[in-house]
């Protein structure tokens, strides 16, 4: 009856320990929102009419140019302003010293592992869906006020997309800062990863020879569920491997992969 009681205490404690979080890193938000406003109102009042003309075939497919008036927005500035930011906070959480020595110190309070994976997981998921909500917020304003017009469902539908493949990211580099207690190669790893997929797209399109290796790259996953709406179903395999890869974080973390790195830290220190 304690147990029950304890743990109930601290999942009515969740809520506010992401509160707590949020407060803590609330300069971030607001100087990544506040950027995240600026590139969307920049790219509204005159980068987007870029010349893409010269641009190599394969870069055109990677950038996925002319799919839309503001196609590059989402391919060239918003996943790598967003990413980046994202990553090395997930990356820090599991792969920075510090930050493993807090959370291990945690895991032998008498706490349910879950509630504090939740609280760290859920907190960094929580920071995306925050700025996704603002750059919805300022593409529907950049909208009305440079473009004349409004489109509630189109800017949506490409952060849904979005979101998933930075949720693919974030988890990734999540993975490998746990398994390898490394910030750094935590976020080299998934940034790597984004970045190759990123450039192979193109040239998987080019050349029919290596059209097969697209179903290997999330890019395309983005890319083709994001902006073509007879394959929306792909966006639904991106959401499937986000939650295969959110169960296997979770089973990592609570069943002690966090504290047997630890260990394993301090034996090569001495």
């Amino acid at each position: 009856m304690r147990s029950t009681a304890a743990t109930t205490g601290w999942v009515g404690m969740l809520p506010e320990m992401l509160v707590a979080t949020l407060r803590a890193r609330g300069r971030w938000l607001l100087g990544w929102g506040a950027g995240l406003w600026i590139a969307i109102f920049v790219w509204k009042i005159g980068l987007r009419f870029l010349p893409i003309g010269n641009l190599p075939g394969w870069l055109v497919l990677t950038l996925n140019a002319g799919a839309d008036d503001d196609a590059l927005l989402f391919t060239l500035v918003l996943p790598w302003l967003m990413g980046v930011p994202l990553l090395g906070e997930a990356a820090r959480w599991l792969g920075e010293a510090t930050s493993r020595e807090t959370v291990a110190f945690l895991l032998t309070l008498p706490v349910s592992r879950w509630v504090l994976f939740l609280s760290g997981w859920g907190f960094h998921i929580l920071l995306l869906l925050i700025l996704l909500g603002i750059s919805l917020m300022g593409l529907w304003v950049g909208q009305g006020v440079f473009s004349g017009s409004w489109n509630a469902v189109e800017p949506l539908s490409h952060l849904v997309a979005l979101g998933l493949l930075l949720g693919l990211v974030i988890q990734g580099g999540m993975l490998i800062a746990l398994y390898t207690a490394s910030f750094r190669l935590g976020f080299g790893g998934a940034f790597g990863g984004l970045l190759v997929s990123f450039l192979l797209y193109g040239w998987t399109q080019h050349f029919p020879l290596l059209n097969w290796m697209r179903f290997l790259l999330p890019w395309y996953y983005y890319l083709a569920g994001g902006w073509s709406e007879g394959s929306r179903g792909l966006l639904g395999v991106m959401g499937g491997i986000n939650v295969l890869l959110a169960v296997w974080l979770f089973w990592a973390f609570v069943y002690g992969r966090l504290t047997e790195a630890s260990e394993r830290q301090k034996i090569k220190k001495c």
